[in-house]
């Protein structure tokens, strides 16, 4: 008789049926998130038995249809006391009418471990520790997560030195699944204690923040967009998750001492997605911020060249969506808001590269370490990286359009944009057409001066909203408002939170028949 459960660290599983003798049907489970994803659970009964393992509920998987889809994928299974390994690929089989994913396995003990990916627990973290030089790490304890686990954080580097004054954050985990960020932190992290290192350490002091959802880990939660509020979409003046306001406290209380100079978050894709680096929205194109954080893409993949695969031209095709309304609350966002500092995301592939073969958690660890190498010069020096970067390098519909004052909040669609400063033209190219555009922060105005202007050359239909920021911080933001008119329409600002806060509109045109142009209220 077989018998499934997940009682065990990171363990998930939903829906779990038997039928046929040997066919073990399941899901990945929910767990308050719209989508799911990560699953891992136990098999007992399962010796010398050829198993299939048929996973259904695929609809409601996270980008199932998105990018190279869920064919790529290649589960892995572990024996009793065994090592974790890539299931047999002749045993896959994706179907898409009906949608399902199958694969097999015969283990040879009577129980077995089957997950979506490498698992990656804080008991790995704690054994990789072990490993680093004890000299040159400090770990602690920052607080409780909302769960009430030790929320750790680790320091790389020699802090006691009068010589080191900069500062690289680096954090992984924030989507509690997205375990290949975990094994690149750890190459990311050996490479940095190796002896050609030691003069960045006299230099510059490494923060980790190793899993930030350290609950959904070890609940075996995916966490991705999880009730109520996304990890990477709470990084505001207020944060719902503990973690992160112990993230944000810490950090201003290293920088007293030791000035930000980077920070990199490393994430994984969708289920069949290859490993890129998303875009920054937060940056406009061509400035210095800009400039840096692609020439650090560009210098990563040159270091990967020949070694392991990673594309800047692997980028998938929607990531300029993924920000919308909550653009502001990005993990980017804080990091410029607060801390002025050039940040990068890293997305690393679960399963195969951008040529389509398989990972290894020792890929990760590669990738991680080369991600090292090619920081290194950009950690040491504030102008290294500010040179234009080689646009032929970077997809060219990755490139936002060149603005002013305003910035692009989603790719735009058939639409030039006339940027002015305080105003902005729309003007629509096609029959259909999209943008999303937001305004710089302006500082408190008077309540006789909180109207935004809208002109527009016949019918118009739009949706605009306010957000305010504190510190750059977000504290609040309006409800969508959506607007009819023809001519000349007011947008009226309610009150701010308090007169210390700074404010942005932003608008959404979606099939415009004419021009549109917008106008903030001047500031003398």
């Amino acid at each position: 008789m077989l018998h499934i459960d997940a009682h065990f660290p990171g363990g998930g599983v939903d829906r779990v049926r038997f039928p046929a003798p040997d066919v073990i049907q399941f899901e990945a489970p929910m767990d308050e998130s719209p989508q799911s994803l990560w699953y891992a659970f136990r098999v007992r009964g399962a010796a010398g038995r050829r198993l299939t393992l048929r996973q259904t509920g695929l609809e409601r998987v996270l980008g199932v249809f998105e990018s190279r889809g869920y064919a790529p994928v290649i589960p892995v299974f572990r024996e009793h006391d065994g090592d974790w390994q890539r299931v047999d690929e002749d045993g896959i089989v994706y179907s898409q009418d009906p949608l399902y994913f199958s694969f097999a396995i015969t283990p040879r003990t009577d129980e077995c471990f089957v997950a979506f990916c490498f698992p990656y627990q804080f008991s790995d973290w704690e054994r990789f520790v072990r490993t680093l030089p004890a000299e040159l790490i400090h770990t602690d304890v920052l607080g409780k997560t909302m769960e009430g686990r030790d929320f750790p954080r680790l320091l790389l580097g020699r802090p006691d030195l009068p010589s080191v004054r900069r500062m690289v954050v680096l954090s992984a985990r924030q989507h509690a699944g997205e375990v290949s960020g975990s094994y690149a932190l750890e190459g990311l992290l050996s490479r940095l204690t190796q002896p050609d290192m030691a003069g960045l350490l006299e230099t510059t002091l490494f923060c980790v923040f190793p899993i930030l959802d350290l609950d959904s880990v070890e609940e075996g939660r995916y966490g991705k967009d999880r009730f109520p509020a996304d990890f990477n979409r709470d990084w505001k003046l207020n944060p719902y998750h503990p973690e992160i306001r112990l993230v944000q406290a810490e950090l201003e209380r290293l920088a007293a001492r030791f000035r930000p100079v980077w920070a990199l978050d490393l994430h994984a894709p969708q289920p069949g997605g290859a490993s890129y680096m998303p875009p920054s929205t937060s940056y406009p194109r061509g400035s210095e911020l800009w400039r840096q954080t692609w020439n650090l893409g560009i210098a990563f993949e040159d270091h990967c060249r020949g070694k392991v695969s990673f594309h800047l031209g692997d980028v998938d095709t929607e990531v300029l969506n993924w920000g919308g309304v909550n653009d502001s609350n990005l993990i980017g966002a804080y990091y410029l808001a607060r801390w002025r500092c050039p940040f990068n995301c890293f997305e690393l592939s679960y399963h195969r590269d951008g040529e389509l073969r398989p990972l290894t958690r020792q890929t990760w660890r590669e990738m991680g370490a080369l991600l090292a190498e090619a920081l290194v010069p950009f950690a040491l020096d504030d102008t290294y990286g500010q040179n234009p970067p080689d646009e032929s390098r970077i997809p060219a519909w990755a490139l936002p359009p060149v603005l002013g004052r305003w910035k692009t909040t989603r790719r735009t669609v058939a639409m030039q944009l006339d940027d002015h400063g305080d105003s902005l033209t729309l003007m629509p190219q096609a029959q259909q057409n999209f943008a999303w555009v937001t305004s710089a922060l302006y500082s408190y105005l008077p309540q006789d001066r909180r109207a935004v202007g809208l002109r527009a050359r016949g019918e118009c239909k739009l949706k605009a909203y306010f957000s305010f920021f504190e510190n750059g911080l977000l504290v609040r933001r309006t409800r969508e408002e959506a607007l009819a008119f023809t001519g000349e329409a007011v947008l009226n600002m309610p009150p701010p939170p308090s007169e210390v806060c700074s404010w942005a509109v932003s608008l959404i045109a979606e099939d415009l028949p004419a021009d549109l142009c917008v106008e903030v209220p001047r500031h003398d």
